[in-house]
């Protein structure tokens, strides 16, 4: 693989904001980082610079830096049409005033670049009066907004909106976006940078595979900010290549905290988006923005980008393909909204579960199931074809939901007897008990509870009176079917509260089908990434050194070497490992 291109995007407002000195200072900042390429910002929050401004800050910045144009047109300003407040306004595309507006703006930039990127809040955000007239239209209904909104949790209503949602946006980005630009400019190249809220993609009208068919490219927002599963920054570069393949072009994050604190966040946290965002294998790596780098209190954070930047930059280098290896997801934008399961996967992700993201799915392969899984899936044509399903608590029950009686015979139980019990230990054969330890909380939540009708328990929860099965196997046609009742509170599955063999059960059932597992009799966050071709990467996702056992298939991998790792120990098909805080390592495997 290509090193990355490290690109910074400078917003209007710090456009406008710079000066000869600032300018300067701002250029000698980013060649201290290495950047190559320069996105510059006309329009954000109704501040439109002209073109005439635009093309002296290309001049000035392109004889040092290749450089492109940017665009916030889906951010709302003084004297636009309709827009939603979210604590940041955006605009409203079915407001014809609004398209407009943002023609303007688009026409303006393609006439001085060559290329251009949009930022994120391009996207159908509202539920507005004239979307509810257009919804109501195209669909035959008679909806007020107050309905309408209430009865998205409906799967039908649901489904409908997110088609009404995707071709609103479809249509506008081509009529007012692509093919303005384009009659300005033969030559330009349009990329639209979608969020990292995937979950909400397709509600707000992102359907990806089909707006592929209009960009020129496809960015993808990586931010993992504090308080989420820093594993996200590389799934969602993973999903969205499963989506659109070749036209995904980068990757973004920024310095924020996230939640309610506009304040930036922990070195650690940026450093680890950093890393698992150029883990994902794109062409170009952007920072947001240019703003931050000139803040002296943010600076400390580029330093770390700074600092590791030639280890990633070889890490890519060595990588042959983009192909991972692991529990497999398919590719899917849901039309029903996951509650129980969001962003599972970059929870999965943190405590060693290697995920892999593909379209093409094989007999043997072991593919996750998620709650909102079961209206896009055919679970039964899967199992026939011999293909290991693992599914998630609350895709269990909402199996029985929707499939009844074959759903109660795929997962070999007979009823959900309780949502939830109150244990104080697991254990998987009710003799060796695993409990909270050290100061910890004595109890913890898991289920639903099932009473299993022919599946064989692999692990009990245990509430000092009865032992309840909280993950268990079964097989249906050619295929093992796995329930994992510890998904339902995944701040517990992610922190010491649940005793280390939740997780340990978790990686050991990936593990037989993928022929790798990680071994941790502690409650350490750490993701393993295990490459097509051999290369196994861990990530310390902690603030101290780990020790880990690295358990290889000898049947079928032979271990090569050990990179950038302490080695404690090795053996034909085990690797004891040592690394330092928020550190990677490298093992090397060969087929045999």
């Amino acid at each position: 693989m290509k090193e990355f291109k490290l690109a910074v995007y400078v917003t209007a407002p710090t456009l406008k904001s710079l000066n000869e000195e600032r300018t300067n200072h701002l250029i000698e900042k980013l060649k201290e980082l290495g950047v190559s390429k320069v996105y510059l910002e006309n329009y954000r929050d109704g501040l439109t610079l002209d073109a005439n401004t635009m093309v002296k800050f290309k001049e000035v910045f392109g004889k040092q830096f290749e450089v492109a144009g940017g665009m916030a047109i889906g951010t709302w300003g003084e004297g636009w049409g309709e827009m939603e407040n979210f604590g940041f306004k955006v605009a409203c595309l079915a407001d014809e005033r609004n398209r407009e507006l943002v023609k303007r703006v688009v026409e303006e930039h393609a006439s001085v670049f060559d290329e251009i990127i949009i930022d994120d809040f391009w996207a159908n955000w509202c539920h507005s009066e004239i979307d509810v007239k257009l919804f109501n239209s195209m669909y035959g209904l008679n909806f007020t907004r107050d309905t309408l909104v209430k009865m998205l949790r409906d799967p039908l209503v649901s489904r409908l909106w997110c088609d009404y949602s995707s071709s609103l946006v479809y249509n506008v980005s081509r009529d007012y976006v692509v093919e303005p630009a384009k009659r300005i400019n033969g030559k330009i190249k349009i990329t639209l940078k979608v969020a990292e809220w995937r979950e909400d993609f397709y509600h707000k009208g992102l359907k990806l595979d089909k707006l592929s068919e209009i960009f020129d490219n496809i960015y993808v927002g990586t931010e993992a900010r504090e308080y989420t599963a820093r594993y996200g920054s590389l799934y969602i570069v993973d999903y969205v290549r499963g989506i659109v393949g070749d036209k995904l072009k980068g990757v973004w994050f920024d310095t924020f905290i996230g939640g309610e604190g506009g304040d930036y966040g922990s070195l650690k946290t940026y450093l680890q988006q950093f890393i698992l965002s150029a883990f994902g294998l794109t062409e170009e790596l952007t920072l947001f923005e240019a703003g931050d780098i000139l803040d002296l209190e943010r600076w400390h954070l580029f330093e770390g980008i700074k600092e590791n930047k030639e280890k990633v930059q070889k890490w890519r280098v060595d990588i042959k393909e983009y192909g991972n290896m692991g529990l497999k997801r398919l590719p899917v934008q849901h039309f029903v909204p996951q509650r129980v399961d969001k962003y599972v996967e970059d929870h999965l992700g943190i405590i060693g579960i290697p995920l892999e993201v593909s379209n093409v799915v094989n007999s043997n392969d072991i593919v996750l199931i998620t709650e909102s899984d079961i209206y896009h899936i055919d679970i039964v044509d899967l199992l026939n074809r011999g293909v290991n399903l693992l599914f998630t608590a609350s895709a269990a029950k909402k199996l029985i939901e929707v499939l009844g009686d074959t759903a109660l015979k795929i997962l070999g139980v007979s009823n959900v007897i309780f949502d939830s019990v109150n244990a104080f230990a697991l254990t998987k054969d009710g003799k060796t008990f695993y409990w909270a330890y050290y100061k910890r909380q004595g109890n913890f939540p898991i289920g639903p509870i099932f009473s299993l009708n022919g599946a064989t328990p692999i692990l009990y929860a245990y509430d000092n009176t009865e032992l309840y099965p909280v993950v268990f196997q079964n097989t249906y046609s050619n295929a093992k079917v796995y329930v994992i009742s510890l998904t339902s509170y995944l701040p517990y599955l992610i922190s010491e509260f649940y005793p280390s063999i939740a997780r340990q059960i978790i990686r050991d059932i990936v593990g037989e089908h993928i022929s790798i597992k990680a071994i941790s009799a502690s409650p350490l966050l750490f993701s393993l990434i295990v490459k097509r071709d051999g290369v196994v990467t861990v990530l310390n996702l902690n603030d101290f050194p780990i020790r880990l056992t690295l358990s290889v298939d000898s049947k079928k991998y032979k271990i090569k070497s050990v990179e950038d790792m302490k080695l404690l120990q090795s053996n034909e098909n085990e690797v004891r490992v040592r690394l330092k805080e928020n550190s990677f390592g490298v093992l090397r495997l060969e087929n045999v």
